[in-house]
């Protein structure tokens, strides 16, 4: 089976926290603009011929495609043995508690990307964990987090449940804002909404 999911914007999460991925588009050159727009366009020709060959491109309006994908791994994991994203933005590693799901960053981004190889790139806490570090950390889609506070403190603090207190007592407002924004899918997320699969 293959499913073509893609982002609908306006992001639910932008109208929940403003700040949501602004940054990348302050930050644009003249160069940037014009590569998203022959990219805009390009997609334009991809869907159509998907459309041509009758694969569907799947969008749920203001979820992106990471909360797609966490859908289909949570309501289709006893079903498939296997099922294998193709993305390189890191939030769908937090998925990666599931036995049967892979991410495929690409050939260049090193191929199939497992359980195994989150845990050596994280120091082995548990991909679940994932949104509590990015909610101390803050992350790449603008979401910030405690000012000053790294991946190595936060690792340290999942592993030590007196230090995270002690973090929590100074910082959960943070805390609590960002994992909603974080966590995958988001919890206001259509559960009930329907995948394309045959």
């Amino acid at each position: 089976h293959i499913l073509i999911g893609a982002d609908a914007r306006p992001y639910l999460r932008s109208k929940e926290y403003p700040q949501y991925k602004q940054l990348r588009k302050k930050d644009k050159s003249e160069q940037d603009e014009l590569m998203v727009k022959a990219f805009q366009q390009s997609m334009g020709l991809v869907e159509k011929m998907l459309g041509i060959l009758g694969i569907p491109v799947w969008r749920v309006p203001g979820f992106e495609y990471d909360d797609l994908v966490a859908h289909v791994v949570r309501k289709y994991r006893h079903r498939f043995e296997l099922i294998v994203a193709h993305t390189n933005d890191s939030d769908s590693q937090q998925l990666l508690w599931t036995p049967g799901f892979a991410i495929f960053k690409g050939k260049k981004g090193g191929g199939i990307y497992r359980r195994k190889d989150f845990e050596v790139e994280w120091k082995g806490i548990d991909p679940r964990d994932l949104p509590k570090a990015l909610a101390l950390t803050g992350t790449h889609n603008d979401i910030e987090g405690v000012h000053g506070l790294g991946p190595v403190t936060a690792i340290k603090a999942l592993k030590d449940p007196a230090k995270m207190r002690e973090i929590r007592s100074k910082h959960g407002h943070i805390m609590d804002r960002n994992l909603p924004l974080i966590t995958l899918p988001h919890p206001s997320f259509p559960f009930d909404a329907a995948p394309p699969l045959p």
